[in-house]
């Protein structure tokens, strides 16, 4: 399930920065590399919150 959650906000987060900047463009690759840190900090943030619950 909380794999299945963070794929979803993964996809909204790519559509957010694809309406920010054209595929192509100078500052793309610096927005992937921001989106994957957020990314891998929120799936931390739901693995370390789900564990507490447990």
């Amino acid at each position: 399930m909380g794999a299945h959650l963070l794929l979803a906000y993964f996809q909204q987060l790519m559509a957010m920065a694809n309406l920010l900047l054209p595929a192509t463009g100078e500052g793309n690759n610096l927005v992937m590399i921001i989106v994957g840190v957020v990314i891998v900090i929120a799936a931390i943030a739901l693995f370390v919150s789900g564990r507490k619950k447990k």
